[in-house]
């Protein structure tokens, strides 16, 4: 039922498209301002989709600048998977 830091949704928000009861709301009623937004799918999908490819494109490239390429010289004998 948390936020997610990246994707700004909830869990149920991003995979059903809507928020669910608690347990606790089905002792209690809810407070009356209280009332359930239904989002489409694909949007919230798309929405998670965008900003995680957006994410790991930017840990790629910082992955990418520590990196060191490997240096082979001629004649050096060399494993081949």
């Amino acid at each position: 039922m948390a936020v997610h830091s990246l994707t700004g949704l909830t869990p149920n928000m991003a995979m059903v498209g809507r928020e669910v009861l608690v347990p606790v709301t089905l002792i209690a009623k809810p407070p009356e301002e209280t009332s359930v937004v239904t989002v489409p799918l694909v949007s919230n999908l798309r929405r998670v989709r965008e900003t995680t490819q957006a994410i790991a494109k930017t840990q790629k490239m910082s992955y990418d600048r520590t990196i060191k390429p490997a240096k082979f010289v001629s004649d050096q004998l060399v494993w081949l998977y």
